[in-house]
């Protein structure tokens, strides 16, 4: 868990801001995404109230796990 701060003037901008954020962690980390844990990002204001949350769960589905399985000597 990380925390990062920063000024926005509004909402809409740290709803732009946030998807920015997780867009570049996404790229910076996408080895570990597949972990097949959720993530979650928390946006507070400078009180600490949750403004809004981004949630993202990344799964390895049943077909490539079997089909891994299958190709494995």
């Amino acid at each position: 868990m990380f925390t990062e701060a920063g000024d926005l003037p509004g909402l809409d901008e740290g709803r732009t801001e946030t998807a920015r954020r997780v867009g570049a962690l996404l790229t910076q980390h996408a080895k570990q995404i597949w972990v097949d844990e959720d993530w979650q990002m928390n946006v507070t204001d400078g009180r600490g109230r949750i403004l809004f949350i981004i949630h993202i769960a990344a799964f390895t589905a049943s077909a490539v796990s079997s089909s891994k399985r299958r190709d494995e000597p």
